[in-house]
């Protein structure tokens, strides 16, 4: 559902109040709802993160890096996102 509307107040020749209002109601569904961001899909070099990067946990580093955790290897990734949103069948 979408719906939208202007007006127009003229107060004097002088003077006029101008509105837009817009409204939509999205129910839309996904049933694949992970998108993937593959370097591979745009040609380029896949996004890397280094091994010893002050901002991964240690339990993340070694999730990402396996043994070379902790050092200045670069580990490839594919960056992923999800909205938190119940399946609707």
């Amino acid at each position: 559902v979408n719906a939208g509307g202007f007006a127009t107040l003229k107060l004097s020749p002088a003077a006029e109040i101008y509105g837009s209002g817009i409204w939509f109601r999205d129910k839309s569904t996904n049933r694949f709802p992970t998108r993937v961001f593959a370097a591979a899909n745009y040609g380029s070099d896949p996004y890397q993160v280094n091994c010893n990067n002050p901002f991964l946990s240690a339990s993340q580093a070694s999730a990402i890096c396996g043994a070379a955790a902790g050092t200045a290897t670069l580990a490839p990734l594919d960056v992923r996102y999800r909205f938190n949103v119940p399946y609707l069948t």
